[in-house]
């Protein structure tokens, strides 16, 4: 059975996509490769560090139902967050 499938072409080195350019401006890209130097070890300890931090959050929290009570958290609460276990000293 044959592959009639083409191979994919890259793009020109000079195209540019708006849609991605428009996305890049509020990405920071400085901690994406912070985290892609860490092992994959490295990655799953900060995130359980991370999942201990919402909990505690939580339990703190008390009262109504907020968005990491409910176990919704945006990707800017996700990246402040981040940032601040980043801040605080190793145990």
């Amino acid at each position: 059975m044959s592959n009639n499938l083409e191979p994919r072409q890259l793009a020109a080195a000079d195209y540019l996509d708006l849609v991605v350019e428009a996305y890049k401006k509020d990405v920071d890209r400085t901690l994406l490769r912070e985290n892609l130097k860490l092992s994959v070890d490295g990655r799953l300890q900060k995130f359980e560090r991370f999942m201990e931090y919402v909990s505690e959050l939580r339990e703190a929290g008390g009262g109504g139902r907020s968005g990491l009570e409910a176990g919704h958290l945006s990707f800017a609460s996700f990246c402040e967050l981040d940032a601040l276990l980043e801040e605080s000293p190793e145990e």
